[in-house]
């Protein structure tokens, strides 16, 4: 035991064959595989396939990700005119991943370390109960979170595969990767949504230069608003590319420095109350839940005479008491970098030629990448807003406020490790605002 254990192998794997012996004394744990027949790529296809990866890691410097290589690795195999399993359906399962990183040496570089404020579990007991009362007696189409986002032109998540011990790693964005825009958005405890809102950096013709005319969120001029460009169209087959143009329903504003502060705070409780109109003989009160950017507690008596109560969320709880934290954000970001992830792999897929021929020595240059201005990436961010499900916003409420649920026995979310990075990352810009 202690032999094998200096080798290296997992516990559970000497489990696994200890019960594999008792079953059948003959069992050998290193069985010989037919290469031809027992994997997914022929050895000359899969050595093809490393080397692709690392020319496009090293060479070109564009970042690798598990799902990039994923689209990649099912274009590349389409495109096998001989295939060991024929009757396969390649899918590029994570498993498969880690095992080809492990057979060629490569490793997903990742360093982040989670910070967070201590928190007062009295203090979330006691916003529950309070959340709680208020979705008990009052309609819940006037309770509203708001929360702000950074939202980046470029992807930022600039994590990619390389050999193990390579002394540096480098890619290349294709855009500045901290060019980034405020988008402040909104959900109601019934499942509704409000318009998202874009706060330009700048004047008033930086709002225009920006996103476009006519959507300031006081003065909007529909026949102004142009349509512009999806950038799904071409790069989804599903229903979010199938239009080609569309009209964006977003509204604008802008400030000084670019994120929340007095003057567009007050302009958002506006377009929350016209969102949610009085109504004579109803109680009209909005229960609008907030975090504690500094922002959020200006205005306060115009709050009041709009008949807005601002709820405070505890500090260093958002990604658990926020329902927009909770698994609205994460979620859409997380769809953002498939589409960054798979418009790189179209990229690598139709210069493959290309690659191929630099990667032989001769001499020649890739076809410049196509960049992704503010215009495309503010598209992006509102097809997948409005492609957020009723459902889901409810479900964000329930796992936020708690209710009777109990969320420590369910299946965890796949997305839930990209949702609390995502929640980082907004704490991180945030704090570099005050």
């Amino acid at each position: 035991m202690q032999l094998l254990l200096h080798y290296g192998i997992p516990r559970r794997t000497l489990r696994n064959w200890c019960s594999k012996l008792v079953e059948d004394p003959n069992w050998e744990p290193r069985y010989k595989r037919d290469l031809e027949t027992g994997h997914v790529f022929t050895p000359d296809q899969e050595e093809y396939l490393c080397k692709l990866i690392v020319f496009i890691c090293s060479k070109l410097c564009l970042p690798m990700t598990n799902s990039l290589f994923r689209h990649i690795a099912i274009a590349f195999y389409d495109t096998c005119e001989y295939h060991p399993q024929p009757n396969l359906k390649f899918n590029c399962s994570d498993a498969f991943i880690v095992e080809f990183r492990e057979r060629h040496n490569m490793s997903l570089r990742k360093a982040r370390e989670r910070k967070r404020s201590v928190v007062n579990q009295e203090d979330i007991a006691q916003y529950r109960d309070k959340a709680r009362e208020i979705f008990n007696n009052h309609p819940h189409d006037h309770i509203v979170n708001v929360d702000e986002t950074s939202w980046h032109v470029v992807n930022p998540r600039l994590y990619t595969w390389a050999p193990k011990n390579a002394e540096s790693v480098h890619v290349d964005p294709h855009g500045n990767t901290k060019q980034c825009f405020t988008a402040v958005a909104g959900i109601l405890g019934n499942g509704d949504k409000l318009p998202l809102v874009l706060i330009a950096k700048g004047k008033d013709q930086a709002e225009q230069n920006w996103f476009g005319p006519g959507r300031h969120i006081t003065q909007q001029v529909p026949e102004l608003v142009p349509f512009i460009n999806n950038p799904l169209y071409g790069v989804y087959s599903g229903h979010l590319g199938e239009a080609k143009v569309f009209k964006p329903r977003s509204f604008t504003d802008h400030s000084k420095k670019g994120w929340s502060d007095e003057g567009t705070w007050k302009n958002m409780l506006q377009m929350i109350r016209d969102c949610i109109p009085r109504e004579e003989g109803k109680n009209n009160k909005i229960y609008l839940f907030v975090d504690s950017f500094p922002a959020h507690f200006t205005n306060m008596e115009f709050a009041e005479s709009l008949d807005i109560e601002i709820i405070k969320i505890p500090e260093g709880t958002t990604d658990e008491c926020q329902p927009l934290d909770c698994r609205i954000f994460g979620a859409i970001k997380s769809q953002a970098r498939s589409f960054y992830n798979k418009k790189t792999s179209q990229y690598i897929m139709m210069n493959l030629s290309n690659i191929d021929s630099l990667m032989r020595g001769n001499p020649g240059q890739m076809p410049d990448y196509e960049k992704t201005s503010i215009i495309e990436s503010a598209a992006l961010l509102e097809i997948l807003w409005d492609n957020v499900r009723k459902d889901q916003v409810v479900d964000a409420w329930e796992k936020a406020i708690k209710f009777d649920y109990d969320y420590s026995e369910q299946i965890p979310d796949p997305l839930i490790d990209e949702i609390d990075q995502d929640e980082i990352d907004d704490e991180e810009w945030e704090d570099s605002f005050e």
